[in-house]
């Protein structure tokens, strides 16, 4: 699915809510690993976090950080392009 933003794409994937098992991602190696001590509820991450709750405590900091970082670099007259859309999940998960 793709949608049309001022002459440009932008790739849009639907969410899907399966196990991070399913065949159909095909996650292989360090991706389909789970942190040791989270029993199998966590992705391995560079911080090491085995608490889903840290996880999402962490998750939603970033979020908020990078919401008014968007805000701040957004003039208000501003034309988004396909370009701005598509930086703003990097921004946040660039963390």
């Amino acid at each position: 699915m793709a949608c049309w933003i001022s002459n440009a794409i932008c790739q849009v994937r639907p969410a899907k809510l399966r196990t991070v098992n399913s065949d159909e991602y095909g996650a292989q190696g360090t991706e389909a690993e789970f942190e040791a001590g989270s029993r199998g509820r966590v992705l391995r991450n560079l911080l090491g976090i085995r608490s889903t709750r840290e996880m999402a405590r962490r998750e939603s900091e970033a979020l908020l950080a990078a919401t008014q970082q968007l805000i701040d670099d957004t003039d208000v007259d501003q034309r988004f392009v396909a370009d701005d859309i598509c930086r703003m999940p990097r921004t946040w998960l660039s963390g």
